[in-house]
């Protein structure tokens, strides 16, 4: 027989289910006669019964997208026109200012040197090329008429721009008499060699 509470089958003439521990009735519970099918051949046999089908799958919600993360748009590019940078020039020097200081000039120490030694007032103004040139072509005359003349222009305007900034000075007279002495040396040695001076 079956226990009433859980169904499960008890023993005949038990009092309590094994299961449930429910008290079993007292007439046991008639189990229903199932009815034999009848015998069939082989040949009229059912055919076999097909395998259950698997219950459908049940569908799977889609996956949700990935948050995509919100990127502001970069800020607009402003192009600014670039400007040529002029290199920066020394201020002038304003109207009426004095020059710049140099060395001191002397104008008659030029004219002076020019006089006793050709040449010697250009080396002294800072222009030994042309105070050698002038030596070398003194004999001329008119070269070293010149030579004074443009000794004492040149030193003037020296003078007048505030001073001597570069070379020159006393010490190139010196030099250039040094030069003259050896130039007539030379052209004695020369004159005598030659029979000019026997």
């Amino acid at each position: 027989m079956f226990c009433p509470a859980c169904g499960r089958p008890v023993r005949d003439h038990a009092r309590f289910c094994g299961q449930c521990g429910r008290p079993m009735p007292a007439a046991p519970a008639v189990r229903p006669a199932i009815p034999n099918p009848p015998a069939t051949s082989s040949a009229s046999a059912a055919p076999a019964r097909s395998p259950a089908a698997p219950p459908p799958a049940r569908p799977v919600p889609p996956a949700a997208a990935p948050a995509r993360p919100v990127v502001s748009p970069p800020p607009p590019v402003v192009q600014i026109p670039s400007v040529p940078v002029r290199p920066s020039t020394p201020a002038a020097a304003p109207a009426g200012s004095p020059p710049p200081a140099g060395r001191p000039h002397g104008t008659g120490l030029a004219l002076a040197a020019g006089i006793v030694i050709p040449g010697a007032g250009q080396a002294y103004n800072g222009q030994p090329w042309k105070g050698l040139l002038i030596l070398l072509f003194s004999p001329l005359i008119v070269p070293y008429l010149f030579g004074i003349y443009d000794a004492h222009r040149v030193a003037r305007r020296i003078a007048g721009a505030g001073g001597r900034p570069g070379r020159g000075g006393p010490a190139w007279i010196v030099l250039q008499g040094w030069l003259a002495v050896n130039l007539l040396l030379f052209g004695v040695l020369v004159l005598t060699v030659t029979g000019v001076l026997a």
